[in-house]
């Protein structure tokens, strides 16, 4: 009975210790510089600059799939990112040791959407913030909120930019692989954020002010599920050098990229395990590839130019 009780007490033991504290680690980065309140970035190349002072955006309904294609649904976790102000975010405590892909969306799910934001805790999320992140009942929340001011120079960076995403239409999946590191007690999912991409096809030069839902933040949503995101382990190209395009993503069977790079050298399909696989590639600038010989599932399209520049963009089929 002893030995029985012993073998009992150990196997409860190994498994409560599989168990540990998942983290989400953000690298917010501005034209790939830490992003800071107060600095001056160049962006586009240098033809106007933007000196953030607000980036906040909501993640949820995230889910990790983990140790072999096993998939974690982290109910009820949602996450209001404060770019200007915090890297680590805990999300839970689950049996996980080796992270390969996580899908989440930006925004807040239509159901909580609409709720009354007085019923949570101040520490919840969706709680009243002050800078406030909510619209009321009718609206719902900001489901990104970035504020700065830009100019043509270094030297005067003045004129007010605000975008908020407001409505249930922006609501944004984003599925894509990532690095996963051990620490003591638990695990990080490491991402890093380009947040320079997000003002890819705006004009924000000599400022901009849009809230709500409409064409800039229709814009910006998208910028953020496809451009600003990677993985720390990817060699990643920013604004000022690539821009990529790949629809529809997710995707069935068919994708076609549209990238600056010119004509693509190589073109290459990488699974969640990092199993590669070479796609044709043509001397234009847009090819469209049948991927219908593919299982369901995330990976990330490596792209390389003659002249050597890399770009990736996170590739989901969902069937």
């Amino acid at each position: 009975m002893r030995i029985t009780t012993l073998l009992l007490a150990l196997f409860i033991g190994c498994f409560v210790a599989t168990a540990g504290e998942v983290s989400l680690v953000i690298d917010h980065r501005m034209q790939g510089l830490p992003l800071r309140s107060g600095e001056t970035y160049a962006m586009n190349g240098g033809t106007w600059f933007f000196k953030p002072r607000f980036v906040k955006y909501y993640i949820a309904e995230m889910t990790v799939i983990h140790d072999g294609g096993t998939r974690t649904a982290l109910a009820d976790v949602y996450v209001l990112v404060d770019a200007l102000g915090q890297s680590r975010y805990v999300v839970g405590t689950y049996d996980v040791t080796s992270v390969e892909a996580l899908e989440f969306h930006i925004g807040v799910d239509k159901p909580r959407n609409h709720l009354d934001p007085t019923l949570y805790p101040p520490e919840h999320p969706l709680a009243l913030k002050n800078p406030t992140m909510h619209w009321g009942w009718a609206a719902g929340y900001r489901f990104i909120a970035v504020e700065g001011s830009s100019g043509t120079t270094s030297n005067v960076v003045a004129t007010d930019v605000q975008l908020h995403a407001v409505g249930n239409e922006l609501y944004r999946k984003i599925t894509m692989p990532v690095s996963s590191t051990v620490r003591a007690g638990g695990i990080d999912i490491n991402l890093t954020a380009e947040y320079g991409a997000l003002f890819t096809q705006l004009d924000v030069g000599f400022g901009l002010i849009f809230h709500g839902y409409g064409e800039e933040t229709i814009i910006l949503s998208n910028n953020m599920s496809t451009r600003v995101f990677s993985s720390p382990t990817t060699s990643v190209a920013h604004e000022t050098t690539v821009t990529t395009t790949v629809w529809p993503n997710p995707a069935r069977t068919m994708i076609t990229m549209r990238s600056d790079l010119g004509a693509v050298r190589t073109a290459q399909l990488i699974d969640a395990f990092g199993a590669v696989a070479a796609l044709p590639v043509s001397g234009d600038t847009q090819t469209t590839w049948d991927l219908s010989g593919y299982s369901s599932g995330t990976y990330t399209l490596l792209l390389t130019s003659p002249s050597g520049t890399t770009t990736h963009v996170p590739v989901a089929l969902v069937r």
